[in-house]
């Protein structure tokens, strides 16, 4: 069945960190490569971000702000902070000086000063939360640990009496970087082996718990390092898994980190605990013109959707601190993959506006008797009865207004006044379903049976849309709620289970544009829509395809103007 869950209360926390992608996809992707494969590629500049040494950086967009996290250096000990307003460039310190810009001025007694390196910061259960890795004196590995702020720019206060994690047996634990997966968990990625064993280097992860101070789980292998198949590939430096196009991909850094064979590569994943592959043979970020040895590579979003990649380099002839070399921090643009191809597929029903308006596309009749509400945004979400024409319009207070011979409705939830309904969903039959309210919220009228499996955020209106599907015997056996990123949280309905996530769809993190869901007849996937009245498509769980459904023609569309309220497909 079709289905995603994505984010949970992770996203009221991670709003302010990631950027907005557009719905117009204005951001260029790179054509696949020879093989077909669609991969991500990196168009590397020359000029430093920021020209004094830098190594390991994570760059964090807060508002309108850049922060970029760095291993400590002369400007910034322990852990360094620049930030700056663009994305690529300007970046200084924040005390404007060449010296003081320390993120976590003060470390923990079982640490080794100045062993402070790889940060990974993010905002997490009301505050930032940074990981990174030090020596412990106790056993003379580096090890995880962690410190909270309640501003980006510090100060990290780190009060542990103890490393997080640390693998002391496979040379220690390095290299940390947070992710918030779809479904909201906040997992810990991280390497093994400080360059101290003859462990084979791999990629852990470990979920992170509520307050960002614990992991919940036993770490799980996610990837080890192929040297056989990749021979640039000697180790895993600074993993990092991102989520580009509702797919999992892994970026690390392979090579010696002191010498012209240091570079970032990239590894497709089934999730944040894998199983991962390497489709491409050589890595997307090796030396270029006067810059050597590119590593530590971490991928960001800009406010337009622009995706980056920053990472430190040194000076070509000077690949090491001995002859007074820097590794400078660059910011790059990268292309991500093509969006998946899409597929043919049968659709018709509605978009709805703000003021009430159907609009149909795929052949569905005009919505006659539907209610109707000039200059008023009032309107909130739209259904039809599966595999039929009528349905029903919400509107913010909760009331329900048939249209094309729907029969009207009863025992549904009200609440005049407060504009907290979102979304409505119609079971066969047509006289019994659900309202949706901010919260995620699903309230049952005519007959309706109970849901399980759903999201729920109280008191953050956050839910935009909900829908349900039926099986091939014309019941009702789940359904999805769909959130302002375009994240879609399966339920189940009358007993049956909540149904998995799909592979590939539209994610929009930290901006509030999603606005309907709608699932195709033949269960292969379905269509969000966008404020503006864009359509797109996501697939099914268990649909073997690497397709989506191809959004129908003639859909309502207006750029630059968030109206579009629903969708209800037949």
């Amino acid at each position: 069945m079709p289905f995603v869950s994505r984010r949970r209360l992770a996203l009221a926390t991670s709003a302010l960190l990631v950027a907005a992608v557009s719905p117009l996809l204005t951001t260029t992707h790179q054509p696949a490569n020879a093989a077909g494969e669609r991969a991500p590629a990196v168009a590397p500049t020359g000029t430093p971000a920021y020209d004094h040494d830098a190594p390991d950086p994570q760059i964090l967009k807060v508002g309108s702000t850049y922060y970029a996290y760095t291993t400590g250096t002369t400007w910034g000990n322990h852990i360094g902070v620049l930030k700056s307003t663009s994305p690529n460039t300007g970046f200084a310190t924040i005390t404007g000086q060449p010296y003081g810009s320390s993120a976590l001025p003060n470390v923990p007694s079982w640490q080794q000063a100045n062993t402070q390196t790889s940060p990974g910061v993010f905002f997490w259960g009301g505050r930032y939360v940074m990981y990174y890795n030090a020596v412990a004196t106790s056993v003379g590995k580096y090890c995880v640990s962690v410190a909270t702020s309640a501003s980006p720019e510090g100060p990290f206060s780190d009060t542990s009496t103890g490393p997080l994690q640390c693998q002391v047996f496979i040379g220690g634990s390095i290299d940390p970087q947070p992710f918030v997966d779809k479904d909201g968990t906040a997992w810990l990625h991280w390497k093994n082996n400080d360059g101290s064993s003859s462990a084979v280097s791999e990629v852990w992860a470990a979920p992170i718990s509520a307050d960002g101070l614990g992991l919940t789980a036993a770490p799980r292998s996610v990837m080890a390092k192929d040297s056989q198949n990749h021979p640039w590939e000697t180790t895993v430096d600074d993993p990092q898994m991102v989520l580009i196009d509702g797919a999992y991909y892994l970026f690390f850094t392979g090579g010696d980190w002191q010498a012209a064979n240091y570079a970032v590569g990239y590894a497709i994943c089934a999730g944040p605990v894998g199983p991962c592959t390497q489709p491409q043979a050589g890595p997307i970020l090796s030396s270029y013109g006067s810059v050597a040895g590119p590593g530590g590579g971490m991928v960001f979003q800009d406010g337009g959707g622009t995706w980056w990649i920053a990472y430190a380099g040194w000076t070509s002839g000077c690949t090491n601190y001995g002859c007074g070399g820097q590794r400078k921090l660059y910011v790059a643009t990268l292309f991500p993959p093509p969006p998946p191809p899409t597929r043919a597929v049968a659709a018709s029903g509605y978009v709805l506006d703000g003021w009430g308006g159907l609009h149909p596309f795929g052949g569905a009749p005009a919505g006659a008797g539907g209610p109707y509400w000039p200059g008023w945004d009032i309107a909130r979400g739209v259904s039809v009865v599966p595999r039929g024409t009528s349905g029903f319009v919400v509107d913010g207070w909760g009331g329900l207004h048939p249209f094309n011979g729907a029969k009207l409705a009863t025992g549904g939830p009200y609440w005049p006044g407060w504009d907290i309904a979102r979304g409505v969903a119609v079971l066969p039959g047509g006289t019994s379903g659900y309202v949706l309210d901010g919260w995620g919220g699903l309230h049952p009228f005519g007959g309706a049976p109970p849901t399980n499996g759903s999201p729920y955020w109280p008191g953050w209106d956050i839910a935009r849309a909900v829908a349900v599907t039926v099986d091939g015997s014309g019941n009702a056996t789940g359904g999805a709620i769909l959130d302002a990123w375009g994240g879609i949280h399966g339920f189940g309905i009358g007993g049956h289970a909540a149904p998995g996530p799909p592979r590939l769809g539209p994610y929009w993190p930290g901006w509030d544009i999603a606005r309907g869901v709608g699932f195709i007849a033949d269960g292969t996937g379905g269509l969000v829509a966008d404020g503006w009245g864009g359509l797109h498509g996501f697939d099914a769980a268990g649909y073997s395809g690497d397709t989506v459904p191809a959004p129908p023609g003639g859909t309502p569309y207006w750029p630059g103007w968030s109206i579009a309220r629903g969708l209800a497909v037949s």
